[in-house]
């Protein structure tokens, strides 16, 4: 359940990135330091280092469009 709310407000930072920033540091903070479920906290320390390195490519990396296999 959380990693859909990472992913929802990761994407949702790149359309409102003033109203957001705070939630999202915290939410990433506390899923890096406290998270039981590893898969979470593997996806929040990715997101944390993709963002913090390039926004341009985080936001390419994660509101791109999947290929349809």
């Amino acid at each position: 359940m959380n990693s859909y709310i990472l992913i929802a407000c990761t994407r949702l930072f790149f359309k409102r990135a003033p109203e957001v920033v705070k939630m999202l540091g915290q939410f990433l903070e506390v899923n890096i330091k406290q998270a039981v479920d590893t898969d979470l906290k593997q996806k929040a320390v990715f997101y944390y280092r993709l963002l913090k390195q390039d926004l341009a490519v985080a936001e390419k990396v994660i509101t791109g469009e999947q290929e349809r296999i």
